[in-house]
């Protein structure tokens, strides 16, 4: 005789998961689209990756990416406090959120970690640029005050 038993399946779940995997699911496209961004910013800019304008278009992508990140931590935060109050500290659904949460975290920390790399970057080439600014601002005033010499030794 065939053994005949019986799979019971039950799924756990918490007060306000449709809420956040729709959240997510939002996020997750937002970010798709940053991603292509940033593409473009790399593309637009790749013979001159360094220049103050590639570096701001840079910024403000990561920007926008790091603020996205951040909502999305906010809200795995949220549904893991609700799902382990509906499920417990131990429940395999908790596990998982804990699991997503962290790796959102470290995503942040990355994305956190570049936005200020670009930073500094774009202070530098800022600084530079202010320079050799005031550089040519310089010759310029010698080259008037060699043409006024030369013209004064001309007119003796």
């Amino acid at each position: 005789m065939a053994d005949k038993t019986q799979n019971v399946k039950t799924r756990l779940s918490f007060d306000g998961e449709a809420e956040y995997k729709a959240a997510c699911k939002e996020i997750n496209s937002t970010l798709k689209v940053l991603n292509s961004e940033m593409k473009l910013v790399t593309a637009e800019y790749k013979d001159n990756a360094s220049s103050v304008d590639a570096l701001k278009a840079k910024q403000t992508v990561l920007q926008k990416t790091y603020d996205e990140q951040a909502k999305k931590v906010k809200e795995t935060e949220a549904a893991l406090e609700k799902c382990r109050k509906a499920t417990g500290d131990n429940s395999e659904e908790s596990k998982k959120l804990e699991t997503q949460l962290n790796y959102q975290k470290a995503a942040l920390v990355k994305t956190e970690q570049e936005l200020g790399k670009t930073t500094d970057e774009m202070e530098k080439a800022e600084k530079a640029a202010d320079e050799m600014g005031k550089e040519i601002k310089d010759s310029g005033e010698q080259a008037d005050d060699a043409k006024g010499n030369f013209l004064d030794l001309q007119a003796c």
